[in-house]
């Protein structure tokens, strides 16, 4: 093959800079939908760290023929020795006598929905997910002229770190050649002997029973059917299941429900891990009869479709374990853009207590959702993802910053240290009163700005579930909120000190101030326990330890200020003996005691503080 040499020094210099980004991209991050274009030559998965494993691969490269002509074609299966199962993988034709250095030849076609071509100017095939997969079946055209004896070169990953290079196929012979083949050093690659798996793959684990409230998972995930599932080594707690036939998908719904006797569960079918826009399809278990129902949701809200077009074809609650099966038609007869099965769509399982035999509660807990959208013709294996919560995590985040942190520090500055700084002064005000007045800010803009938040993620008001508790909390969220902005507007119309009215002005700010705190520390409570996010349990007991933490504060600095003021009656009494005037010893000073107070200021801003950002850490990581 002949190659022009003229080429333009823009040109060059254009092409120079194509490849130093083409090797420079990829080295950023590895791919999990395909080998990078900057493996196309090297084959070298770029981004990955380690090397190539030294010992022999224990994936194997089976041509289905062992020479070809020009034009025809060759199955290629990519296997795992000993069930050894790989992610990714590039795989090309190549020269046999250079199976390290020379291009790819002839194209292949992606028979297996794992698999998509790659590479057009070296062609290849490569991954499409990071799945694992048991084998790979591929089918290669031979160039339409004789190339001469070729292998079939593959990199095989099986996992970040562990992959083999340029592993060879036996060579595929060039019928158009007579002479003898010879021997090409190196090929094919030394692959590991089945017999010997024993040794050197780990031991299976110990099949155990599950634990209480769990059940093992079914074998057929994966061989005979998709799964969607919790399953780890102590069992499932639930198991969603497709088969695929002509026209339709079958699915099999299996959960842990401790307890249940009228209960639904159900899967949505979505184009986003969110809800909003689902086509949705409800077993519901009542009086030990199954029913199914298809509805849609709305935004956060759910309506039962007049028609139902899922069959049902089992369902039952058996020692605590729901299953359904029924079928649902691909296109979709009811709606063919909420119910499609012929695109990928993300799947949500929710469940809850059914009212009657057609009307259910809102779900109980937070739906669960793949981590990626499912193939509903394909044995696909899918685990749980995380459904997006950020603007909930920031409500919750922003409430314990101005609840449990912002107001316990404000409320605490000026009940107990008005006299702390009698010679300081803030800015033309008083030490205390600026930081009362910064903290008391705080407060007012992030619980608003939570509000807001909350709104604008839910869409308007939220039914939260049928428990009193989850309905109290937005009630409560919202009478907060409104106390938190009344008492800052109360404060702007203020009397002066000596006004008459100015005792009734301080009871109410402080009445106001007090049940916003009071209202906003049960709201919290409330908020961690709805499992949106599934803060951990123990998230209730560091509010508990708030609590008593501000309650002993709150009770020392009590003790501090009578003891003083009973200290200050005294002296002025006994000034008033002497025949003194009182108003002499009212000079501005420090109370007794000042240096232990402050201390105590410290130490509880010091708690408060890491009360706060543990509350916080663990709504933003849940």
């Amino acid at each position: 093959m002949s190659m022009s040499l003229t080429v333009s020094t823009t040109t060059m210099r254009g092409l120079f800079l194509v490849c130093v980004a083409a090797m420079l991209l990829p080295s950023v991050k590895g791919n999990r939908s395909g080998a990078n274009v900057g493996a196309c030559i090297s084959m070298v998965p770029s981004g990955h760290g380690g090397s190539t494993q030294a010992f022999p691969s224990p994936f194997t490269i089976k041509p289905a023929s062992t020479s070809y002509t020009p034009g025809n074609q060759i199955n290629v299966v990519l296997a795992g020795v000993c069930g050894r199962q790989f992610k990714g993988f590039l795989l090309q034709a190549r020269l046999a006598s250079g199976p390290t250095t020379s291009s790819g030849l002839g194209t292949f076609a992606a028979t297996d929905s794992n698999a998509k071509t790659w590479c057009p100017a070296n062609p290849s095939i490569t991954h499409v997910n990071n799945d694992l997969k048991s084998s790979i079946t591929v089918t290669w055209t031979a160039p339409s002229s004789a190339q001469g004896d070729i292998v079939f070169v593959t990199t095989f990953v099986e996992s970040f770190s562990t992959y083999w290079v340029q592993q060879t196929s036996v060579v595929i012979r060039d019928e158009s050649l007579t002479n003898p083949p010879p021997n090409y050093p190196g090929v094919p690659s030394s692959v590991l002997d089945a017999s010997s798996c024993a040794s050197t793959t780990p031991a299976p684990p110990t099949t155990k029973a599950p634990e209480p409230g769990r059940f093992p998972k079914d074998s057929s995930c994966r061989s005979t059917r998709g799964c969607f599932h919790d399953c780890d080594s102590t069992g499932c707690t639930f198991v969603v299941g497709w088969e695929d036939s002509s026209d339709h998908v079958k699915f099999f719904i299996k959960a842990s429900f401790p307890g249940a006797s009228n209960a639904w569960m159900a899967i949505g079918l979505s184009d986003d891990q969110k809800m909003g826009s689902d086509g949705v399809t409800e077993c519901v278990n009542f009086n030990g009869q199954m029913a199914v129902f298809n509805s849609q949701n709305t935004g956060r809200s759910n309506s039962k479709l007049p028609t139902t077009e899922a069959g049902l074809l089992s369902g039952s609650i058996i020692n605590g374990v729901f299953s359904c099966s029924f079928n649902l038609t691909k296109q979709g007869t009811l709606d063919n853009t909420l119910f499609s099965l012929v695109r990928e769509r993300y799947l949500l399982l929710a469940r809850g207590t059914a009212l009657s035999a057609s009307a259910i509660s809102k779900h109980d807990e937070t739906p669960f959702v793949t981590t990626r959208a499912a193939n509903f013709q394909r044995f696909e294996e899918l685990t749980i993802g995380a459904i997006p919560l950020t603007l909930v995590k920031a409500h919750g985040s922003l409430m314990v910053l101005a609840w449990i942190f912002a107001a316990s520090i404000g409320i605490v500055i000026a009940r107990y240290y008005k006299p702390q700084w009698p010679e300081s002064s803030c800015l033309g005000e008083k030490v205390w009163f600026q930081l009362h007045r910064s903290f008391m800010v705080l407060v007012v803009l992030a619980a608003v700005t939570a509000f807001i938040l909350i709104f604008v993620e839910v869409k308007g008001w939220s039914e939260l579930g049928e428990e009193a508790s989850k309905k109290a909390h937005p009630i409560l969220g919202v009478i907060v909120t409104v106390l938190a902005v009344l008492n800052p507007i109360m404060a702007l119309f203020r009397p002066h000190p000596n006004d008459a009215n100015r005792p009734i002005f301080n009871w109410a700010h402080f009445g106001v101030g007090t049940a916003a705190h009071v209202l906003a520390v049960v709201t919290v409570f409330l908020g961690v326990n709805l499992g949106k996010p599934a803060v951990p349990s123990y998230v209730t007991w560091i509010l508990v330890g708030y609590v008593v933490w501000q309650v002993l504060i709150e009770f020392l600095l009590v003790c501090f200020k009578c003891q003083s003021e009973s200290k200050d009656r005294s002296e002025n009494y006994e000034l008033a003996q002497k025949g003194m005037p009182v108003q002499q010893q009212a000079q501005p000073a420090k109370q007794q005691g000042s240096c232990l107070r402050q201390g105590l200021l410290l130490l509880h801003i010091a708690v408060i503080t890491a009360i706060s950002t543990a509350i916080i850490v663990l709504i933003v990581i849940s």
